[in-house]
């Protein structure tokens, strides 16, 4: 292409890149794609067009809907910079058997096209008449504070300078707990030695009966199961006597009994536990975090909890923290956290639908925020439905099919079984990623024999198990709205969150449901932490970008 025509406008080129008005935290990582010539530029360009994405090398570990701030580095020096999303990862392991390259594939967010669509055509005016082939896009990752994705055991991300806010959030859940804090007029969640956002919420217990919290519990998890307490959020302000609980304290490792007020107590190594002293282990752990990494003392916080924590689960929730020598500022909903973390609550009147499918629990709520002001109008959800259930699925399948070829029930032993649990947790994962993956678990002993199981597993047989667990929370969706007379169509948006909201059917079916695009701006575990977050700045009185001031 000649170089005497006349180049259109650089849009976007020399500015900085658009930043939604309400965003408030820190991306979770920043990628430099360099462009070694012009061909290149306007091949990256037009893919992410065109295809609506584009695959990049690297070898980091980059989770399922992380967000990206992508820096286009042009052969003549300058910059486009464009927000993207991660929308889906290879797995190293897979790579390695199939001969794929491992990478990710980003898709350019609505908001960053107009940047493209000038790329391209300034990219074709640089072109010089050739016939050499293009050269490949050389991919540079760098983690920023939220380093979603690094494997446990990496450094901890160094924070923004700035000044903090006083007063930290804290989400804790069923399965994860993560703790962030505003650095000047950004929230950014912190991470611990493993540089994660986000740490297990579990508590293993040493022969000694000392507590370890978090990825070192994780850690010890699989082999020792029977020292291990999960998802204790579950029966946190709940009696002993109460019915809903008495599976769950039936698979309990440790003995459990009633103790004064009927409340639950677990012998450890003959010393009695308190729940909220269990949980106060995890808030410990969550400050030790915050004061590392913050350099300063860290003793107020908000909290989030389900809408359908009664009096006596927020008050255990408050006793836990207190117990860990942290003073509860304010507590606020975990919807309307989330819906917080999407920029909501800032003078528009809107109605927004939360639909939250964790670990442990799903729940559907639907939150009225008109002005500075929010209620909840509608709510439903099952407190023991979440995605450990599609584990559990996966690992009862695979145990079927071993015992049909062994007839050995890795059920009844209870190292193997945990250990196949997490391994399916990870097979899920990796679903929703790829359409296929070959499942190996090794070492079972049968007789005098090793046994491997292995399996391929395809993502449409996973989705064949599992889609009796996904439906009944789209007839909780149409409860909650029929309660307060509303149609799919009437939301403003719907907000998704929650690590089972990544599975790719579940999105599907959402959006087929709404009729609509699942708003997907924000990481889906981190929503409702960055959320309280938000409303921990504004406690502290300490102002975040665009945020506006929300009352109960």
């Amino acid at each position: 292409m000649s170089d005497s025509k006349e180049a259109p406008p650089q849009k976007g080129l020399e500015d900085d890149a658009r930043i939604r008005e309400h965003e408030r935290y820190a991306v979770d990582w920043k990628l430099a794609v360099k462009c070694p010539d012009w061909t290149s530029a306007e091949q990256i360009a037009t893919e992410n067009i065109s295809k609506g994405g584009m695959f990049l090398r690297t070898t980091r570990p980059v989770s399922l809907g992380a967000r990206l701030k992508v820096t286009f580095v042009l052969p003549d020096g300058r910059t486009v910079e464009v927000q993207a999303v991660v929308r889906h990862c290879t797995d190293p392991e897979e790579s390695a058997r199939s001969g794929r390259p491992v990478g990710i594939g980003i898709e350019v967010e609505e908001e960053s096209r107009n940047e493209l669509l000038a790329l391209v055509e300034i990219s074709r005016i640089r072109q010089q008449p050739d016939s050499s082939p293009a050269g490949s896009p050389v991919v540079e990752l760098a983690s920023l504070p939220d380093a979603a994705g690094v494997a446990p055991g990496s450094a901890p991300s160094r924070l923004p300078t700035g000044k903090a806010a006083e007063i930290v959030g804290i989400d804790f859940g069923v399965t994860y707990s993560s703790v962030t804090v505003a650095i000047d007029d950004m929230v950014v969640p912190l991470t611990g030695e493993s540089a994660l956002p986000r740490i297990p919420s579990l508590v293993y217990f040493t022969k000694k009966g000392e507590p370890l919290v978090g990825w070192k519990a994780r850690a010890k998890q699989a082999d020792h199961p029977e020292r291990t307490v999960a998802s204790i959020k579950r029966i946190l302000g709940r009696r002993y006597s109460d019915p809903q609980i008495g599976g769950f304290l039936q698979e309990t490792p440790f003995k459990a009994s009633a103790g004064p007020d009927d409340r639950i107590l677990f012998d450890i190594n003959g010393t009695p536990w308190a729940v909220p002293q269990i949980v106060a282990k995890i808030f410990s752990h969550l400050r030790a975090m915050a004061e590392k990494q913050t350099q300063m003392p860290v003793t107020r916080a908000v909290l989030t909890h389900p809408v359908t924590f009664d009096d006596q689960q927020k008050n255990a929730l408050i006793r836990a923290a207190s117990l860990a020598g942290i003073k509860v500022e304010k507590m606020v909903e975990e919807p309307v956290a989330a819906a917080l973390a999407y920029g909501h609550g800032q003078g528009k009147n809107e109605i927004i639908a939360v639909y939250d499918f964790g670990g442990g629990t799903f729940d559907f709520t639907v939150i009225d925020m008109s002005g500075d002001h929010y209620r909840v109008l509608a709510t439903e959800g099952d407190d023991w439905l979440g995605g450990n259930d599609f584990d559990l699925k996966l690992a009862n399948a695979l145990a079927d099919a071993f015992w049909r070829k062994t007839e050995v029930e890795l059920r009844h032993r209870v190292v193997e079984w945990q250990r196949l649990l997490l391994a399916c947790e990870h097979a899920k994962c990796t679903l929703s990623a790829n359409d296929v993956t070959e499942f190996e678990f090794p070492e079972i002993a049968v007789g005098a024999e090793v046994v491997c199981l292995k399996q391929r597993i395809e993502r449409a047989t996973f989705e064949r198990l599992c889609l009796p667990l996904f439906l009944p929370t789209l007839e909780m969706c149409r409860q909650a709205l029929r309660s307060i007379d509303l149609e799919p169509r009437d939301v403003t948006e719907v907000i998704a969150i929650g690590g089972s909201t990544r599975i790719p059917f579940i999105r599907r079916g959402l959006e087929r449901f709404f009729d609509r695009k699942i708003s997907d701006q924000v990481n889906v575990d981190d929503a409702v932490g960055l959320g309280a977050g938000v409303y921990a700045a504004e406690a502290a009185g300490h102002p975040v970008r665009g945020a506006k001031s929300v009352t109960e």
